[in-house]
């Protein structure tokens, strides 16, 4: 039997512009798709045209062409009306900003030659600049709609992209720490990240330097950018420079290479960075191995570590239930416990970088009258922000001898 080709795929989903890229087995690197056949251009519209009188849907640049070619409808600001939860009235009949979104998906995602990209796409990653609860939900509830399941979906922020791309890379790219500068068509805006090593696991971190306006006058904007760059690389030397987005060009930037290059003799210039970093978050989990061995402090990581002392075989064990520098809307814990003579449970919450324990009690109050290791307890555990995780506990009983009660106990814990 043929094994069916499946993608590991990242999605830059704004709401301007989206574009996407899958993993190449061969060239062990993340490949933007191009957005039509012969261009070597991978952005494309956030926009969508339904023809009217059918059920076809075009997504992107078809959408663009559709529009003044055929008679239909339009659709712009689609992250907007998913997030929000609006709707649309399109030929009679109302969609709700999700199932427009879930549209879009579906005909970007033709890129990848099927109609099914449920079943083509082994895990999908979307990031954007910004990514909070609204933009998770929407993106699962219209992925969803396509047939995706939530393990295949996951969602990044810029700056953990950023992390995931550099750390890919020959440890000569990092290993003295990473400049970023976001380039725009009105400013630029400076991150430095910084490999801890003092400590094990080695503690990563994004430190934003400041922002400086640039002019659109090629001298005065060359002019601004390098005092805004000797500014904040200070005479330090980088192992690698990189510059995203499109505001930069080679033509007016005359002064500003030269002192690029004082602080790093590897500069990297691209609009796809944060693109291809979602791609090898991507097939890192289709790959099964979505653990990483630092701990990153991106905007959207966990601040702590959450954990219970238990038992193995009669040994210690710490049984780890969230883990600093996780992914938020990654992260989370379904098991089950089996209580000793207690009924309570305890929780450590361990802080980075500082290490800093404390431990959290959390009582079962009305849990039924048992022998020691009589009592199942199944236990959740998930992020509701960026610093809250909450925690729901279940009685299982313990077989026949012991039926559940099914009584349930809720707490909600701030990782701070």
């Amino acid at each position: 039997m043929n094994k069916v080709r499946t993608y590991a795929v990242g999605f830059e989903l704004n709401s301007d512009t989206s574009q996407i890229s899958i993993y190449s087995e061969k060239e062990k690197d993340a490949i933007p798709l191009p957005s039509k056949t012969g261009s070597t251009e991978g952005r494309f519209p956030t926009a969508l045209f339904k023809r009217a009188g059918s059920d076809e849907w075009f997504a992107g640049i078809e959408a663009g062409y559709y529009e003044h070619v055929e008679k239909g409808t339009s659709v712009r600001h689609l992250l907007t009306k998913a997030e929000s939860g609006s709707t649309q009235l399109i030929d009679g009949k109302r969609y709700t900003g999700q199932e427009l979104l879930a549209e879009y998906f579906r005909a970007a995602l033709r890129m990848l030659g099927t109609e099914d990209a449920a079943s083509a796409v082994s895990r999908i990653c979307v990031t954007g600049r910004t990514v909070h609860e609204a933009f998770a939900d929407a993106v699962h509830q219209a992925l969803s709609l396509l047939g995706f399941k939530p393990e295949q979906i996951l969602i990044a922020a810029y700056d953990e992209c950023f992390y995931r791309y550099v750390y890919a890379q020959k440890p000569e790219l990092w290993t003295r720490g990473s400049l970023l500068l976001e380039v725009t068509e009105d400013d630029v805006t400076a991150s430095r990240m910084t490999e801890y090593r003092v400590r094990k696991p080695a503690y990563v971190k994004m430190e934003e330097l400041g922002q400086a306006a640039l002019p659109r006058d090629a001298s005065d904007r060359d002019r601004a950018f390098s005092e805004a760059v000797r500014e904040w690389t200070g005479g330090k030397s980088f192992s690698s420079i990189f510059l995203s987005g499109r505001g930069f060009g080679r033509e007016w930037a005359k002064e500003s290479l030269p002192i690029l290059m004082k602080s790093s003799s590897k500069i990297f210039a691209g609009d796809n960075l944060y693109l291809k970093g979602a791609c090898l978050i991507a097939e890192k989990f289709a790959e099964g191995n979505g653990a990483d061995e630092r701990i990153f402090d991106g905007s959207e990581s966990l601040k702590a570590s959450l954990s219970i002392d238990a038992s193995d075989k009669g040994k210690p064990a710490v049984l780890t239930l969230l883990k600093a520098g996780e992914n938020r809307f990654l992260a989370g814990t379904e098991c089950e416990l089996i209580l000793g003579d207690v009924s309570f449970l305890l929780f450590v919450l361990t802080s980075y970088p500082d290490g800093k324990r404390r431990t959290v009690r959390m009582d079962l109050d009305g849990l039924p009258n048992r022998p020691p290791r009589a009592t199942r307890i199944g236990l959740s555990v998930k992020m509701t922000d960026r610093t809250h995780a909450a925690i729901h506990a279940t009685d299982l009983g313990f077989g026949d001898l012991y039926p559940a009660s099914m009584k349930e106990w809720h707490s909600v814990l701030e990782l701070v």
